[in-house]
């Protein structure tokens, strides 16, 4: 075996050298790889955007996004030479004063390239003009122009506009933009507003935490321990026992007592991937779904008791065997927690529970359990792999059973998702490195133990990555990658060097902090539910009790400052006395953290910012806050006992943050938004009633006029008696608070629905002018705009909505009906296409994009052959029941020469019409059959639609 001294300098060894490689790499991935979506700074010139709002949601699909920058530049006198410096994010042309730039070939998108332009500048005002598309994120910009007496660099004083949208002042890209009103993460609680409000309830949990610590040191001092069963019941027992009756029942509260919805990031897709299963009898491929790329266990289980319960995933006790499967894997790890709290710290009860209590109460655990996640298996079998690895680490000669077991673990954990492989890796490598250690030299013994590991891992999960590899030639494949058919990236896409760093706004404003930086978001999920269960808007948050949930929040420094002394405390002694159990638990958080670096670099999307990611390595975050607070609690028996009891007054108000309020309104509210999800208006409008008997707010009051205006009635009296109970509720709303964005939305909808159509715009200005950052505040003012053909203002009202939502295609084809109607037919068809990459199954955007395409006389903008292609598309989506699919069939066939077919389509369409009511088309119809008959194509015209695209609001 190695000497002491030379494992302590091997320890050193790995504990600087191992970071700074992963330093080292990181940042040449980050710099220098053409993978990388992360901004390298540089000094002279900021990197500069378009300054659209944060949001959670908002996908946005396999289309090139354009950003064009300006900047005019004042020059006393033409300078004899000036070198451009240029970098963007991801490919740029570049004109001065109207002339093209000839830019050096770039190896990939973060080289800088440099050329000398002084030629091309004069005295006076020079424009400069920069054009970025990207196809993976937002078009960024890195500028500097020097002389030998001024430079121009890319700051805030240029304008940008983007894909279409209002031009803006360019905004420093990372650096966080405010949460306006009309944005989806605005109206969260903020921390001190809920501590002046909680403080009597977190007296009662003191004098609840004070309580049972007098009970704990009045039961200690007993000369006889508890017993149960003939046998002592040790104090880590008897904590792990009140944490699992606590869990069951606040378990059972949620699922039983309080309204039961499926919810969780991304539930319904993980939902979706069970009902699969469920349909096929089989097991998914990446490409048939968005969450089909995950590995299976999860979803099969899920299946299996589905099946036995004889339930599909839309039954009304679906949610109870999820509930109930995220429950038994909840017990699982805390049993296992506590587990690894006796071999970590043997006879040290204070450290245990104290470990314990840190897994028993943390919200990040706790929500994970009540969420329909494959969070939940990934995490426990993960737990159970490091509690099998202490176990092995103990054992003087290897058990292949014991490695067996711990190789099962590890396969069901890669079967679980693919962020177990840094559990695997650790594990792997600790098990390989205590042999060497030893100096072990026999083949058997290697065999026994990482053989019997590694074999049964790949026996256990090894098939399921041999399926994806023989499928798509890799053994991984994310929905990120191409082949799973799923192009796509989310906000804010790209990474900076301050959204790494940056911390302090989830201790003031948790909620959605992840939009300031990424310690932050892990910060309030891991504290709290900081991203509302990914639903990615305050008002359509679970019905948890986030107020007191952001007392917890802060309440949470104390538990992290126990960890990260204990992160101290733990170096030091492990500096002094390497020993095999703390490289695991070091290596698997520090392979976790690495692998979170590299996630917000390659995928820079705020929903990544989330601490579920990094439960696996739970069992070394309860270590080392157990050491943190045992060093505390060493400082005397006064500070001791205060210790604790603000300790257990965070574990009540973490517990409690999650307890259902089942009269609540805001659980009322939560299941009627649930109920309106699935289309079951009568049951939302039941329980809109019940949550505004219990409390009156705008939110139950608006949603319930939503209800009401979406229930068909059979006569046309009862319509007219909901459209005026809606009408009452928004003008009621909108007395108390005149600026109400929503409200004013809605009463703009009841209008319309009135007939009272020119009304409209009045309050849909109104919450334009309120909430600049609604979703769908200007696209409903637009198509209200369109509607009465005011189609200059409409156009101004579809770009303000392209400058606030990311990822609405259908704002991008309203802009592009617009300009067709105007007369723009390159601009119309660069809106379309790009309308149409995001939204590729829109069959009416392919039959207007088609019909242009086959009636231009302009030989830059006719395309029959696309048009015809476009065309049949869209009659194939709409099974040839659409008569102006029809009419852009027969308008591209007459463009190609087939003119007996145009004259078919034509008079299909004619039918089509006669049956949908839409006489209008009838005599339009007839002049062009005329047309074909003559064998002529038709000539110039805008699109036929007369009605914009749906634009978000009820009377669609």
């Amino acid at each position: 075996m190695l000497s002491e001294s030379t494992q302590r300098r091997l320890t050193l060894a790995v504990l600087l050298g191992v970071p700074l490689a992963a330093s080292v790499g990181l940042g040449w991935f980050a710099w220098h790889s053409p993978s990388s979506r992360f901004l390298p700074p540089a000094k002279g010139a900021e990197w500069i955007a378009y300054p659209m709002p944060p949001w959670i949601l908002g996908i946005v699909g396999k289309c090139d996004r354009r950003g064009v920058f300006r900047r005019s530049v004042e020059l006393p006198a033409a300078p004899a030479s000036a070198r451009l410096h240029i970098c963007a994010f991801k490919n740029c042309t570049v004109r001065v004063n109207d002339q093209a730039i000839e830019l050096p070939a770039a190896m990939q998108w973060n080289d800088v390239r440099d050329c000398v332009i002084g030629s091309l500048l004069q005295s006076g005002t020079n424009e400069i003009e920069v054009v970025v598309v990207n196809d993976i994120g937002p078009p960024a910009l890195w500028f500097l122009l020097e002389a030998p007496d001024w430079s121009v660099a890319s700051d805030e004083q240029w304008t940008v506009s983007q894909d279409g949208a209002t031009a803006r002042s360019a905004h420093i890209a990372g650096e966080p933009l405010p949460i306006r009103r009309g944005n989806g993460a605005e109206g969260g609680d903020k921390t001190l507003e809920s501590l002046r409000a909680r403080w009597p309830t977190l007296l009662v949990f003191a004098a609840i935490a004070a309580t049972v610590l007098v009970a704990a040191n009045f039961i200690a001092r007993r000369q006889r321990p508890l017993r149960a069963f003939g046998r002592d019941v040790s104090p880590l027992t008897i904590g792990l026992c009140a944490s699992v009756v606590l869990w069951i029942v606040l378990f059972i509260h949620n699922t039983f007592q309080a309204p039961s919805f499926a919810c969780g990031f991304d539930a319904p897709y993980h939902i979706m991937y069970i009902q699969y299963i469920l349909d096929h009898g089989t097991l998914p491929l990446a490409d048939e779904g968005w969450e089909l790329h995950h590995p299976p266990l999860y979803y099969t289980v899920a299946a299996v008791l589905l099946r036995i319960s004889g339930l599909s995933t839309v039954d009304a006790g679906a949610n109870t065997v999820f509930r109930f499967l995220g429950l038994a894997t909840g017990l699982a790890q805390l049993a296992l927690v506590a587990g690894c709290m006796r071999l970590l710290f043997p006879g040290q009860t204070r450290r245990q529970l104290a470990g314990l209590a840190l897994a028993a109460f943390l919200p990040a655990n706790l929500y994970t359990g009540l969420y329909v996640t494959n969070e939940s298996f990934v995490t426990v079998l993960g737990t159970a792999a490091i509690y099998l690895c202490l176990r092995v680490l103990r054992d003087d000669r290897p058990s292949p059973a014991r490695h067996a077991l711990l190789g099962l673990c590890l396969g069901g954990a890669l079967l679980s998702k693919v962020t177990a492989l840094v559990v695997v890796g650790v594990v792997l490598i600790v098990l390989t490195g205590r042999l060497l250690v030893r100096k072990e030299r026999d083949p058997s013994v290697w065999l026994r133990s990482v053989g019997v590991t590694l074999l049964v891992t790949v026996l256990v999960s090894g098939w399921h990555f041999v399926r994806v590899w023989s499928h798509f030639g890799t053994p991984l494949v994310g929905n990120y990658d191409p082949s799973s058919g799923l192009w796509w990236w989310q906000q804010p896409g790209l990474g900076t060097a301050g959204y790494l760093y940056r911390f302090g706004r989830c201790l003031t404003d948790p909620y959605f902090s992840a939009f300031n930086g990424l310690p932050d978001g892990l910060y309030s999920t891991f504290w709290g539910d900081g991203l509302c269960g990914g639903v990615g808007a305050w008002r359509q948050r679970p019905p948890w009790n986030y107020d007191l949930m952001a007392v917890g929040i802060l309440l949470a420094l104390l538990p992290t400052v126990a960890v990260a002394l204990g992160l101290v405390l733990a170096l030091v002694h492990f500096l002094r006395r390497p020993n095999a159990d703390w490289y695991l638990l070091f290596g698997i958080v520090g392979g976790l953290a690495i692998a979170v670096l590299y996630q917000m670099m390659r995928y820079p999307y705020y929903g990544h910012a989330r601490a579920s990611y990094l439960l696996t390595c739970l069992v070394t975050i309860c270590a080392l806050g157990a050491l943190g607070f045992d060093f505390l609690a060493r400082l005397g028996r006064a500070p001791a006992t205060v210790l604790a009891v603000v300790l257990g007054t965070w574990a009540l108000t973490g517990y409690t943050s999650f307890w259902i309020k089942p009269d609540s309104a805001a659980s009322h509210n939560w299941a009627g938004l649930q109920d309106l999800r699935l289309r079951c208006y009568l049951l939302a409008e039941v329980e809109f009633r019940e949550a505004i008997r219990a409390h009156p707010d705008a939110e139950p009051r608006l949603n319930l006029a939503r209800a009401l205006i979406l229930q068909s009635s059979k006569t046309e009296p009862e319509r007219q008696a909901k459209i005026a109970e809606a009408h009452q509720l928004a003008d009621d709303v909108l007395l108390d608070d005149p600026d109400n964005a929503e409200g004013l939305i809605l009463l703009a909808n009841v209008y319309a629905m009135e007939g009272r159509f020119r009304e409209t715009l009045v309050p849909l200005r109104k919450a334009c002018a309120a909430a600049p950052d609604h979703p769908t505040a200007y696209s409903t003012l637009g198509g209200c705009l369109a509607r009465l053909n005011r189609d200059d203002e409409a156009l101004d009202a579809f770009r303000h909505a392209l400058g606030v939502t990311v990822a609405n295609p259908e704002d991008s084809g309203n802009l592009a009906l617009l300009l067709a109607r105007r007369g723009r037919i390159g601009e119309a068809i660069i809106e379309f296409r790009r309308a149409i990459a995001a939204w590729p199954k829109h069959a009416d955007m392919r039959t207007d994009l088609a019909w242009l395409l086959a009636t231009q006389d302009d030989p830059r903008y006719r395309n029959p052959q696309e048009a015809l292609l476009l065309a049949q598309d869209a009659c194939r989506v709409t099974e040839s029941h659409d008569a102006l699919a029809l009419l852009s069939l027969a308008a591209a066939q007459a463009a190609c020469g087939r003119f007996s077919d145009a004259m078919s389509s034509a008079g299909l369409a004619a039918q089509t019409a006669a049956r949908s009511r839409q006489a209008e088309l009838l005599p339009i119809i007839a002049e062009q059959v005329k047309r074909y008959q003559e064998g002529k194509p038709l000539s110039a015209s805008p699109p036929l639609r007369t009605k914009p695209y749906s634009t978000g609001g009820i009377d669609e």
